[in-house]
């Protein structure tokens, strides 16, 4: 399973967000803030966040791909049986 698309990732068409080198975070410390990940991270770095309680006031969450026939992870590609469970569920 893919989890990242870069073409549909919507802030990686802003400069302020964009990470063309789509480098990873240093520490977990830097979720939020204008590191060098400059806030495009993976999933796993917001239940870290969560957890650290250092997650940033605003999050935006992107479905990954899943499944034969997913196209971008949008759920009308998807059918129930290959979904991703919503992260409040995992």
């Amino acid at each position: 399973m893919e989890d990242y698309s870069p073409h549909h990732n919507a802030f990686a068409y802003y400069k302020s967000t964009a990470d063309p080198h789509h480098l990873a975070r240093k520490s977990i410390a830097e979720v939020g803030y204008s590191g060098r990940a400059n806030h495009n991270y993976d999933l796993t770095d917001f239940d870290a966040s969560l957890k650290a309680g250092s997650l940033p006031a605003v999050s935006f969450l992107k479905a990954g791909e899943s499944g034969p026939d997913a196209k971008g992870g949008y759920a009308d590609h998807c059918g129930p049986g290959t979904r991703q469970p919503p992260p409040a569920t995992r």
